[in-house]
């Protein structure tokens, strides 16, 4: 079985998850941010890899036209973020990046990955700095609210290859799509 591995990648978790992944299945991994146009025809399994922001998966579209125009692939699609998987609720991440169930072939994960102010984007950054500021000046702050500046106030790092052993398992053993 022929496996390529696509990844987009904001503060380097995505990438570094795709990089052990393609390490371990020796197939070709592809930064979507540096390519414009990818061919998949020659392979049997495509393993999509990307990151959440508020719950929304980043280059969700060209992931939906990807999906369409390879139908008949097996699809993996692993998204990284900053929340423990305890406490992830896999049905309603799927429900906000789809219209519609995933078809069979696809089967999804989430892996924990961090969170690091200093390694994002100069745009990001400064939002997120002028954001945690504005939150650190209000008054009676909603719970939602202390838990977010609390995870703005320092860097978290959760990626561990361990976190791989599903995607690892499903793709060498040809097991059948997980579904939640």
């Amino acid at each position: 079985m022929k496996t390529i591995v696509l990844f987009t990648s904001n503060t380097g978790f995505t990438k570094q998850y795709a990089d052990w992944l393609a390490n371990d299945l020796s197939c070709p991994w592809i930064d979507l941010s540096k390519t414009k146009r990818v061919d998949l025809d020659e392979y049997d399994t495509i393993v999509f890899g990307s990151w959440l922001m508020a719950g929304k998966i980043k280059k969700g579209k060209q992931l939906k036209s990807l999906l369409k125009q390879y139908q008949e692939k097996n699809w993996i699609i692993f998204c990284v973020g900053r929340t423990p998987m305890d406490q992830i609720d896999f049905k309603s991440l799927i429900h906000q990046n789809f219209e519609e169930d995933l078809p069979s072939s696809v089967s999804f994960f989430y892996l924990p990955g961090g969170f690091d102010i200093d390694r994002q984007p100069a745009f990001y950054k400064w939002l997120l700095t002028r954001f945690k500021k504005m939150l650190s000046k209000k008054e009676n702050k909603t719970k939602e609210e202390l838990q977010i500046e609390e995870m703005l106030s320092c860097s978290i790092d959760l990626s561990d290859p361990k976190y791989l052993s599903p995607i690892l398992m499903q793709i060498k053993e040809e097991i059948l799509p997980v579904k939640f």
